[in-house]
């Protein structure tokens, strides 16, 4: 089974059977947003987006990457 490194933590309030750690984000981010919308779903997407704008930071994220009917295209021009 592969193995994954943690980088940028620092261990803290260590309690009996459990860690916790300090976390910070990585330069440059690793994480993508991959979104698979179908016909009618252009408005949930605006709000989905709105989301990610105003919960996740820019530095924890490299892109939003959408999959959309190609009759939706006329909405999202």
């Amino acid at each position: 089974m592969p193995t994954t490194s943690i980088i940028n933590v620092e261990a803290i309030n260590n309690v009996k059977d459990t860690l916790q750690i300090k976390w910070s984000p990585r330069n440059p981010p690793i994480l993508d947003f991959f979104v698979r919308t179908w016909r009618g779903d252009g408005h949930w997407l605006i709000f989905l987006l709105r989301s990610i704008d105003k919960y996740v930071p820019r530095t924890l994220y490299c892109d939003v990457v959408i999959m959309f009917s190609s009759a939706e295209t006329a909405y999202f021009q």
